[in-house]
């Protein structure tokens, strides 16, 4: 039935085109489909939910040809290898595409605060750190290469049927993954600032319970953080130094400790400390990009508080400004804490700058989660505790 010319029973408005307009065969009335998408989103679905007619009150039974084919219009074709793309980069934009918003959303989210939550927990419990994220990080792979194939999936089945979404538009799918990186991004920062934090070592101030090429983990969070114990290593900055500089050192000395050293033997309220020599050995030195020093070095067995670990002498370089063997008789302040290298004659530490304010500490290290040196891969160091 001609429509063009008619008034539409909502707006009174001239109808201008047969496209985008509702005919009731019951009452003969015409509309225009944007004055009645308050019963649904779309002419389709207006019909298949049996949408009522204003006029009469009785559903629509029929939509003129011109009405399917504006449904045809909105009939576009779900592509895969765009839904593929969508989803490798970022996870679950992929089902937002195959009109599957709620979803994807799910799927970004769910391994994150999965993620947040196993750390949370195997860090505050200083347990099972690096397994814990060893874990977070299989789960975390595997749900995002089953999400790719998922979407990909869901938009070769949806075929030419898929019907638009409101959200299914160039515009929707940018904000949305500025979102999702702005979310990750904010993850990530609460992550490193809260929970766990990785760092690579870069010198040789703590060969050799730290070579150069280690990368660990160092925690932000538990009691032992709260609490720092001898013998235990933190991450700290050095007050006046620039604030982009973090080192990382052995915690000999906390408050209210007596501490001094003479000819290299450290007193720890009164009595020295228990050091015991157990030969010599090789160790490498990174000196540029792809240029390693092997030196030779003299291992003792050093016991502070309840942690036995092992510490290096080598032939003391009178050229290095921060080498120090002597330190004056020093009670540990209230909130300070007194760090060494285990390099002991090739560390910048607290003989040099003096105790390190707890606040200026960033964190414990924990386990070493990956190790590479002048020969590769240092496989037996990874997963070590600290």
């Amino acid at each position: 039935m001609q429509v063009v010319g008619r008034s539409c029973k909502v707006c009174e408005r001239k109808i201008s085109v047969d496209v985008g307009v509702l005919h009731c065969r019951n009452c003969d009335s015409v509309y225009h489909a944007k004055c009645l998408q308050g019963q649904s989103e779309s002419i389709g679905e207006l019909v298949s939910k049996d949408a009522i007619c204003p006029e009469c009150g009785k559903p629509f039974d029929s939509v003129d040809g011109s009405m399917e084919q504006d449904e045809q219009h909105t009939r576009v074709p779900r592509k895969a290898w765009v839904a593929g793309i969508l989803a490798f980069i970022f996870p679950g934009l992929g089902h937002v595409y195959n009109g599957r918003f709620l979803l994807g959303s799910m799927l970004f989210l769910a391994p994150i605060i999965f993620m947040m939550l196993v750390l949370s927990i195997a860090v505050a419990s200083d347990t099972l750190v690096f397994v814990s994220y060893c874990i977070v990080f299989c789960v975390y792979v595997v749900v995002w290469i089953g999400q790719i194939v998922w979407a990909i999936l869901l938009a070769r089945k949806s075929g030419a049927e898929y019907q638009l979404k409101k959200y299914n538009k160039k515009l929707i799918y940018l904000c949305y993954a500025m979102a999702l990186f702005l979310i990750y991004e904010g993850v990530s920062w609460t992550t490193k600032t809260f929970i766990v934090e990785a760092f690579s070592i870069p010198s040789g101030s703590m060969i050799p319970s730290l070579l150069q090429g280690d990368h660990i983990f160092v925690t932000k969070i538990g009691n032992r953080n709260n609490n720092p114990e001898r013998g235990d290593l933190f991450v700290f900055k050095i007050p006046g130094y620039p604030p982009g500089e973090k080192y990382i050192m052995r915690v000999i000395a906390v408050a209210g400790d007596e501490i001094s050293i003479k000819d290299g033997v450290i007193y720890l309220n009164g009595k020295p400390v228990k050091q015991k020599s157990v030969g010599e050995k090789i160790f490498w030195q990174h000196l540029s990009e792809d240029s390693w020093q092997a030196f030779s070095a003299e291992v003792l067995q050093e016991t502070v508080g309840t942690k036995t670990y092992q510490i290096i002498h080598t032939q003391q370089d009178q050229h290095i400004p921060f080498n120090q063997t002597d330190y004056e008789t020093t009670i540990i302040p209230e909130g300070y804490l007194f760090m060494m290298g285990d390099n002991r004659f090739n560390s910048r530490d607290s003989r040099n700058v003096g105790p390190i304010p707890i606040s200026m500490c960033d964190g414990r290290a924990h386990s070493i989660w990956w190790s590479s040196g002048h020969d590769g891969l240092r496989s037996e160091r990874i997963g070590q505790q600290l």
